[in-house]
């Protein structure tokens, strides 16, 4: 049945045509403005927990160098997610891990912050940085444009590359070159790319940590008194797919048996964006050259960037014997230009 309550002195002014719509609009108001809330919170727990499952999995294949890479860029095509979002929700889930049992937040600070604020922090490489800035915005209450804006501000501009002339200085090393070092009491052969190999009895009785050695067929090792460490990450390697002009997949030899899969990019030059003209002439270009080499020979950096992939220094052996520096090549031949930083989206290729 109807109500037949009588309306209080407040409820009276509903009567006012305006007042009510004055009223309408605040509560349309405050109710969108907590379910947007409410979606925001939700869209980060979304993406954080989907940062926990990538770390997870690449934490099981943490031995696979170049892993980490791949498989974002594989799960971009297969959920339809942009790698560029993956990339994001790994490295917040990594800055502050949630429980998964909790299910809550991992900044639990600046859980106001909306997904799209918190990716914007990221531009500031100081953590502590990004945290005292977004609990700024949290507590003025700044819009999205607002934080951007504060964030531009206090970041230093991203150096373009580097103009410079002049050829590179090769970088070289000496192939099947390796060091010794301990790992749980046990002496072990270190190939790069986070592969080992544990030394036999016999074999651990003559080396000691630190030494450099060179690996022959039949699992021979001999010390090499005169190497250094610059002579180490050299490595004969053959080509499974050229990306564009400067990056491009080899499979690494450490041995006559063992190998891997690693995603190398030349040190030193940067080609042309691989859908320009520019761009498709350098890797037609590359191609040709590596074609025609007998023998590829790869001086890696020790270490890699955080997405697993390594600057190489690239030699071709000519079937007259002479050797081509690819990375100088290059540079003479208008294919590419002198860098010597790098940023995160020449990688996102």
């Amino acid at each position: 049945m109807p109500n037949t309550t009588l309306p209080s002195k407040t409820d009276s002014r509903l009567a006012s045509f305006s007042f009510l719509t004055t009223q309408l609009k605040k509560v349309f108001a405050a109710g969108l403005a907590r379910a947007q809330s409410a979606v925001e919170e939700e869209r980060t727990r979304t993406y954080l927990e989907a940062g926990r499952l990538i770390d997870t999995h690449i934490l099981f294949h943490k031995e696979r160098a170049g892993y980490g890479d791949k498989i974002i860029v594989q799960l971009s095509k297969q959920t339809g997610v942009s790698d560029s979002i993956l990339y994001d929700a790994l490295h917040l889930y990594r800055e502050d891990p949630i429980s998964p049992a909790q299910g809550k937040l991992a900044s639990k600070s600046l859980k106001k912050l909306t997904w799209t604020d918190q990716r914007n922090l990221l531009a500031l490489s100081n953590k502590e940085e990004r945290k005292q800035l977004g609990l700024q915005a949290q507590a003025l209450g700044w819009s999205t444009r607002e934080l951007a804006q504060a964030i531009r501000k206090i970041k230093k501009p991203e150096k373009s590359p580097k103009k410079l002339t002049g050829l590179l200085a090769p970088k070289r090393g000496r192939v099947n070159t390796y060091e010794i070092f301990e790992d749980d009491g046990r002496l072990v052969l270190d190939y790069g790319f986070r592969r080992c190999k544990d030394l036999t009895k016999e074999q651990a009785q003559r080396f000691k940590t630190g030494d450099l050695v060179e690996t022959a067929p039949g699992e021979k090792i001999r010390k090499l008194s005169s190497a250094k460490a610059s002579d180490l990450y050299t490595y004969s390697v053959a080509l499974t797919k050229i990306i564009d002009g400067d990056t491009f997949w080899v499979k690494i030899y450490f041995n006559q048996i063992d190998w891997a899969k690693i995603k190398l990019r030349l040190r030193g030059v940067d080609a042309p964006e691989r859908d320009t003209p520019e761009g498709k002439a350098a890797k037609k270009f590359v191609e040709e050259e590596l074609g025609k080499s007998v023998e590829i020979t790869v001086k890696t950096t020790p270490h890699p960037d955080k997405w697993d992939r390594y600057l190489v220094d690239v030699f071709l052996k000519q079937k007259d014997g002479s050797e081509i520096f690819l990375n100088n090549l290059l540079l003479e031949t208008g294919h590419a230009r002198r860098v010597d930083t790098y940023r995160d989206s020449d990688w996102e290729k």
